[in-house]
């Protein structure tokens, strides 16, 4: 449906005419509504004209989502089908898996895909592509269940719905211990000449069956619910066969085993620091940042947190002062937009308990005069600083409960919201380096989710201040 045709309808079902509709929304002339009509309107003329319609007119359930809809196409048009697809990742949709049969060749027998590897131990996977395939529910009971590694190699082309998609069916996988992602030349290469294997949806499956033989899988699916099987010695003959060259990929998951201890959290917080460094960020994330966190509070946090040994480690706790400091000062002084989007029901907890929703590990919870501090802190940027913005979803579960960062010119950072970044416990974090992506979820922020998803501004100064009051006890 366009935009002229929503409007006739609008006008035939309340038996109005154009005119009549003009003075009812309250325009001066119908020559506004003509523009809209005929896409000659701007963006703001037309939030101006989806704000009238929904004050003064009694839209029905349809006529709404209609209205939704071609608001939606006019504001995005080429962009649209990706700007639908950056919803359901935002979301965090997931595909569901489906039968996907399995084919031996040169027989007639055919099974099923998760039945066939069910009980099969030391299991290997490679793949390439395969993220129409819709398997990937059962590759995470595979590596959960049956002790699976999976090395994963993608072709992101240019295309920002197929790189969106992609990103939407593997993310389950990225915070699995025994996942690695890769993508060709970092996400962001020429792969338009790109033939032969590379463009196919292929597996190897290396498994040693019930009764003990060790066996290889070479799997081509030539439909999403069907593939054709090959099977030999576990030889490696058909991971040669396939020909990847790492040096051809970059992986895009950022992934920690490391000690719990001072020296290995002072390098995570140094290189989260040189992330952030004077650059514009745009971030989801549901309650708040520790960049925005006076270094003194998170010190003192930290020494009674539990770490053994860190009060007497003056050598890295200066160190960590000075990582601390520098991103404070870095956020709040840069002179680069900084916009966050955050959740109003894990707020009310944080400022309750004093628990961010990704609180350190080594960190005891914020006091109750602490919390006050960050709150007004908080609540003195958003006020005075033009360059640094907090927004808050009308809708707490609009979108995932996770964090996702667009960097300036680095690309997209994903992680687990939930997480006591206990290192040794396989924390991971994605990194997605590819333009068009980044620039699509930019965009997708500033003119749909700041649009019409968030509070207006007063909304949000007035959570602040509710939020300092529950913080100091006196609400």
């Amino acid at each position: 449906m366009d935009i002229e045709k929503l409007i006739n309808e609008l006008i035939e079902a309340r038996g109005m005419t154009l005119t009549e509709l003009t003075a009812q929304l309250g325009y001066q002339s119908k020559t506004s509504l003509v523009r809209i009509m005929k896409n000659q309107a701007s963006q703001r003329a037309l939030d101006t004209f989806a704000r009238k319609v929904n004050e003064r007119l009694s839209l029905s359930e349809l006529e709404q989502e209609h209205l939704n809809e071609v608001l939606d196409y006019m504001r995005w048009q080429e962009d649209y089908d990706s700007s639908r697809e950056m919803f359901r990742f935002l979301r965090g949709e997931v595909m569901e898996d489906a039968d996907v049969w399995l084919e031996e060749v040169g027989a007639p027998r055919q099974e099923l895909f998760r039945d066939r590897y069910w009980k099969a131990t030391e299991i290997f996977i490679k793949i390439l592509n395969c993220y129409n395939v819709p398997v990937f529910q059962c590759l995470r009971r595979f590596m959960r269940e049956r002790g699976a590694r999976i090395d994963h190699y993608l072709r992101m082309t240019r295309n920002p719905l197929h790189v969106i998609h992609a990103s939407s069916v593997v993310v389950p996988l990225f915070h699995e211990k025994e996942y690695m992602c890769y993508s060709w030349h970092g996400g962001d290469g020429d792969v338009s000449s790109v033939r032969g294997v590379l463009n196919a949806d292929v597996m190897v499956i290396q498994y040693r069956t019930e009764d003990g033989a060790a066996l290889e899988d070479l799997i081509t699916f030539d439909r999403k619910d069907h593939g054709y099987v090959l099977t030999g010695p576990r030889d490696g003959g058909f991971l040669r066969l396939l020909a990847i060259q790492q040096s051809d990929f970059s992986p895009i998951k950022r992934t920690f085993f490391l000690e719990p201890n001072l020296g290995n959290y002072v390098e995570y917080s140094r290189g989260f620091a040189q992330l952030e460094y004077n650059r514009s960020i745009y971030k989801i994330k549901p309650d708040v940042s520790i960049d925005w966190i006076p270094e003194d509070i998170l010190e003192a946090a930290l020494l009674e947190g539990g770490i053994p040994g860190i009060a007497e480690n003056e050598e890295l706790l200066n160190e960590l002062r000075q990582v601390y400091h520098g991103r404070v000062h870095n956020t709040f002084e840069k002179r680069r937009v900084a916009r966050t989007i955050m959740k109003r029901s894990a707020m009310l907890r944080f400022a309750r308990t004093g628990r961010k929703s990704d609180h350190f590990w080594g960190m005891r919870p914020f006091t109750q005069e602490e919390r006050v501090r960050i709150l007004k802190t908080l609540l003195k940027q958003v006020e005075s600083n033009p360059y640094f913005d907090v927004y808050f979803l009308k809708d707490n579960d609009l979108l995932r409960d996770g964090e996702i960062a667009y960097y300036e010119n680095i690309g997209m950072l994903i992680l687990d919201s939930n997480t006591s970044y206990a290192l040794e416990d396989g924390h991971s974090e994605i990194m997605i380096e590819h333009k068009e992506f980044s620039r699509l979820f930019k965009e997708y922020f500033e003119r749909s989710l700041l649009v019409s998803q968030v509070v207006p501004y007063s909304e949000t100064i007035a959570f602040l201040n509710e939020l300092i009051k529950i913080a100091s006890g006196d609400s």
